[in-house]
């Protein structure tokens, strides 16, 4: 069941108690971001995290971050909206507001790796100007997964096939996604 539209606070310094909410909401995503639970330790290391929190409630009901990448090239990640408020344009709030710290930042590109079927996450990226850079496949947790990965950048003149080719090393590439 939806619910109703409610009034969203976004904030991007937590406490505590309010990160581990967050990890929580990430981990009851099983099987839509990764089959595995996520890295908690490597969560709280995030560069910057960005939570959305329901007023009435204060629940934490969406969560994405800035991950810890050493350089100025920053995978965006552990995005996930509460299923219940889902629709209501929370994602894409919270898609902004790390683009808008990234440029703060002076990065030089954000990217995100996005499972193929995730066509909400795909559309928001897609919307807010990120470009395909490439398909990869993995074959951690249960069976092969197949992911996307779209990248937007801020500076001139970057070179996104150098840097880009850097990143993602732990994944396989592949020309294309097999059709499943």
């Amino acid at each position: 069941m939806k619910k109703p539209t409610c009034s969203i606070n976004y904030i991007t310094s937590a406490n505590a108690q309010q990160l581990e909410e967050a990890a929580d909401l990430l981990d009851e995503g099983k099987g839509e971001i990764t089959p595995l639970p996520i890295d908690r330790a490597r969560f709280r290391r995030s560069r910057k995290h960005f939570l959305a929190i329901d007023d009435s409630t204060h629940k934490v009901v969406g969560v994405a971050a800035l991950k810890d990448d050493p350089d100025d090239a920053v995978e965006i990640g552990y995005l996930r909206v509460e299923p219940a408020y889902r629709g209501q344009g929370i994602g894409a709030e919270l898609m902004r507001l790390r683009i808008i710290e990234a440029r703060r930042l002076k990065l030089k590109l954000i990217y995100a790796n996005v499972k193929h079927d995730n066509q909400n996450n795909i559309a928001i990226l897609k919307k807010m100007g990120f470009q395909h850079w490439g398909s990869y496949t993995s074959g951690k947790g249960r069976g092969t997964l197949y992911w996307l990965c779209f990248y937007l950048i801020f500076v001139p003149d970057v070179n996104v096939k150098d840097i880009m080719s850097k990143k993602n090393t732990n994944l396989i590439p592949i020309d294309s996604i097999p059709k499943l």
